[in-house]
């Protein structure tokens, strides 16, 4: 192999190297197209109707692009091959309902939230009861290895969770119980005179959801905490993050995000704590 060969093979390799310098940002101002991963299967959120995925997370993020002025290529896929990372050219940002963490600060970039759960004290829809200062003496439930479990065992720092809003623990209940799943958190809440819990901590939207299904549940009105659920790319590309984190704030200052969110969930999950 003879140096100018060698020679010729370097400025080649300079050559690619600087074209692709720009990163993901630059390929999708070129292309005009932007991959992004929503859920395959999320009631609500991202659900297929017909040939088109329907729900909040599908609808925000076909109106996203409008604001960096690309089109934009939904893939459905599975939770797993979001977080196991090593994207490729598979997809460039995950819309998916992502909730925000330490892990997934780690291993991501978090470009911001684009919703946040409204985290609410749900009761027995026959319970008298009407001020938080009265639910002290009843159990509380939550769903197991969730922020809520943490809440109720006053062990959850909004420090710790990236983009979480500050809270302040205004409940201290007299017990504590577990649940394998949030049906199973309603089916007992919903049971008449259950002496063994008293309240349950749900997102806002899934406590609705049981109201709409007749279950004789009850929604205090004020959140107890907001856990926020983020778009994420993968990291390096600075200039993704930062066109994406601007449309973001132009969802949610042109209404656009209000109005997805209140088609989807009858109320405005997409901005910030007031």
């Amino acid at each position: 192999m003879t140096q100018k060969f060698i020679i010729a093979i370097l400025w080649v390799i300079i050559i690619a190297h600087n074209g692709m310098a720009g990163g993901v940002w630059d390929r999708i101002n070129r292309d005009k197209t932007i991959r992004i991963a929503i859920l395959k299967d999320k009631p609500l959120f991202s659900f297929k109707n017909g040939a088109q995925y329907e729900g909040y997370d599908a609808e925000y993020a076909r109106n996203l692009v409008n604001f960096i002025n690309v089109n934009a290529t939904l893939i459905p896929v599975d939770e797993s091959e979001i977080l196991k990372g090593n994207w490729g050219p598979k997809f460039d940002i995950a819309i998916a309902s992502t909730l925000s963490s330490k892990d997934i600060e780690q291993k991501f970039e978090i470009i911001d939230y684009y919703y946040l759960r409204h985290m609410m004290i749900v009761s027995q829809g026959l319970n008298p009861k009407n001020k938080l200062s009265d639910l002290a003496r009843g159990a509380m439930g939550a769903l197991k290895g969730s922020y809520s479990e943490k809440y109720m065992f006053k062990k959850l720092d909004s420090a710790e969770v990236p983009k979480m809003p500050r809270f302040a623990y205004r409940i201290t209940p007299s017990g504590n119980r577990t649940f394998d799943t949030i049906e199973e958190g309603i089916r007992e809440i919903a049971k008449p005179n259950n002496r063994d819990l008293e309240t349950i901590i749900l997102p806002s939207f899934e406590a609705r959801q049981a109201l709409y299904k007749n279950i004789p549940v009850r929604i205090f009105p004020e959140p107890m905490y907001y856990e926020p659920v983020v778009a994420i790319a993968e990291k390096g590309d600075v200039e993704l993050t930062k066109k994406i984190k601007e449309a973001i704030g132009r969802m949610r200052e042109s209404g656009t995000a209000k109005r997805i969110s209140q088609k989807y969930l009858n109320e405005d999950i997409s901005q910030p704590v007031p």
